[in-house]
């Protein structure tokens, strides 16, 4: 008998809580247009000023900056899932996808990378020999050309191919640094052991 009712409990329970957790699942809860606000950190959660962020559902695409305080509003947004693409120079360019809109009250917060911290995580894949990981790395960093970073990931990348074995792309990493006028690295010794293969 307790068995029994036990068992009848446990299955209108089950049966609860599947229908609970069912209905939470990507339903909109409105229908109109309305205001997205973000906010956009650092690793230091420090707010990151004038940072392009695109806004992406099928073709829709939808684009605005950071304040001086690391906000942004992105208007006329239904609920749903969406992509977003966050860039600045010296960050690391950053995507998420799939961020669900359905509270038109909450701000969302994302977090993109500085170059000290990309940097930081390069210098250790380096350290640990995985040169093509720290390449990929400085592939996601947004860099002005005419900058001193520019010339640094171009010297990175030309020793990262040259520890990997790929003397034709870390050729073409240092050409690129020997036509830059303002470069102030001393890349001669890289240079030397390239001649010699």
């Amino acid at each position: 008998m307790y068995k029994k009712n036990y068992l009848c409990i446990f299955k209108i329970c089950l049966i609860f809580f599947v229908l609970i957790f069912s209905s939470c699942k990507t339903v909109p809860k409105f229908s109109e247009d309305t205001e997205f606000c973000g906010l956009l950190i650092d690793e230091n959660n420090h707010p990151v000023e004038g940072a392009f962020v695109l806004m992406k559902k099928g073709g829709i695409l939808k684009n605005t900056y950071t304040n001086n305080r690391g906000i942004f509003v992105i208007e006329d947004i239904q609920s749903g899932f969406y992509d977003f693409v966050f860039e600045k120079n010296e960050y690391e360019i950053t995507k998420i996808k799939d961020v669900l809109f359905s509270d038109r009250k909450k701000v969302f917060c994302f977090q993109i990378n500085s170059k000290e911290k990309i940097f930081a995580k390069i210098d250790s894949f380096f350290l640990d020999q995985q040169f093509e990981k720290g390449i990929s790395l400085l592939g996601n960093l947004k860099i002005d050309v005419h900058s001193k970073l520019y010339n640094l990931c171009c010297l990175y990348k030309s020793y990262g191919f040259y520890k990997m074995g790929d003397i034709k792309k870390a050729r073409i990493e240092l050409e690129r640094l020997g036509k830059k006028k303002n470069c102030s690295f001393d890349y001669s010794s890289l240079e030397k052991k390239l001649e010699g293969k």
